[in-house]
């Protein structure tokens, strides 16, 4: 990995790892080739993430390198990835940062295969409670750690008015085709500061607490509206997990390898294809799991909902269709069963005798007066005026 000019980074800020038998620090920097090549199998790797936390690396301006969080995220994957780490500490001590990188860096820890906790020394605020909420556990140091700032905010500086007193005239002119460029801002500087609250930083807020929350979702309330809270009351609130050393981090992912019951205690990630239904409803080739289980993110659960919702709404529109049928085979079965019994009726009236009654061989469609003449008559009509006739034969 290449970092621009010549700087050094602090001590404090480079990585190392913690051996698996002695529990001696080894200290090793990225950017200078450490690649914990030299240390044993089962040593767990510390990478500090300090101070005001930037998407992209900085010169601090007094002859120092400082990590952007694409590096960190770099130097996480590479922990995860090593054979020699089985797991890693993300060795906190930050106010937050920017909007930017903040979201990227807290899925790289998640996706983190490895066990990783967060340990605290000092302050684990905003954008560094964020990434830190995709941790398995979060630890702080002692009692005066500073937890929490759940939330979004924006500090501006108008200077304008001070160089307008020095005769400095400023234009800001706006095209007709995008009357929406920097609105928010300009509305701000004249001291409406609802429009920003509204585009900006109330869906940057919702996206921050509805993060940890799937993360953690026992917080909730005043806890991830903004406040900062001491370690104890953290604790109470499930903002952390525990208070104490980094020797206590050691053991949480220690104990962690025994409850796995894996030398290496990895997240076993393995791909799931005996569900070809759910894998079909989801539109995926393969379903990933973990030794946790499988886990659907928020995208799939709509998904799965509105899929249940139309299933429910076509099962009722068979069953409409269903009863459609129904209602109509008991009407054909009867209209069967009538006509039937029509043919059973005319069966037995060609069965009749041939006597014609006098009144009816006075008539002027007076029917044949023999048995022979009669059936030889009804043979050569069809069966209703065969019976039409017979009928009006007085039978």
């Amino acid at each position: 990995m290449h970092f621009p000019g010549t700087l050094s980074e602090e001590l404090s800020r480079v990585p190392y790892a913690i051996a698996a038998a002695s529990a001696v620090s080894v200290p090793g920097s990225i950017r200078e080739g450490y690649n914990y090549d030299s240390i044993p199998k089962g040593s767990k790797a510390v990478i500090p993430i300090k101070g005001v936390l930037l998407k992209e690396d900085q010169d601090d301006g007094c002859g120092y390198f400082v990590a952007g969080m694409n590096t960190l995220a770099a130097r996480i994957h590479e922990a995860d990835l090593h054979e020699n780490i089985d797991s890693i500490i993300l060795h906190f001590d930050s106010p937050g940062g920017t909007v930017d990188g903040t979201h990227a860096l807290a899925d790289a820890v998640k996706n983190v295969q490895k066990p990783i906790v967060a340990f605290v020394d000092g302050m684990l605020g905003s954008a560094a409670y964020f990434i830190a909420s995709s941790c398995d556990s979060i630890i702080a140091e002692n009692t005066s750690a500073l937890i929490g700032s759940i939330g979004t905010m924006i500090s501006m500086v108008d200077e304008q008015p001070y160089f307008e007193k020095m005769g400095v005239k400023f234009h800001n002119i706006v095209s007709d085709l995008s009357p929406d460029k920097n609105a928010d801002f300009m509305a701000a500087r004249e001291g409406d500061y609802n429009p920003i609250k509204k585009n900006l930083l109330n869906p940057f807020a919702k996206i921050f607490q509805d993060y940890v929350q799937s993360n953690r979702p026992e917080l909730s309330g005043d806890s991830i509206q903004g406040k900062v809270f001491l370690a104890e009351e953290a604790l109470k609130r499930k903002l952390i997990d525990s208070i104490g050393p980094i020797q206590s981090a050691v053991s949480a992912l220690e104990q962690m390898t025994v409850l796995s019951g894996q030398s290496t205690n990895t997240k076993t990630r393995s791909t799931m294809k005996n569900l070809p239904l759910l894998i079909a409803l989801l539109s995926v080739e393969v379903l990933e799991s973990t030794d946790e289980g499988v886990f659907l993110n928020e995208e799939q659960l709509q998904l799965i909902e509105q899929r249940i919702a139309a299933a429910i709404a076509q099962e009722k529109l068979l069953q409409t269709a269903n009863d459609l049928n129904a209602g109509q085979s008991l009407e054909i079965t009867n209209a069967k069963a009538e006509i039937v019994q029509l043919n059973e009726q005319i069966a037995e009236l060609k069965k009749l005798p041939a006597v014609i009654p006098a009144a009816a061989a006075s008539s002027s469609d007076r029917i044949p007066d023999s048995t022979e003449d009669i059936i030889q008559a009804c043979e050569t009509l069809s069966t209703s005026d065969a019976i039409a006739a017979v009928r009006k034969g007085g039978y």
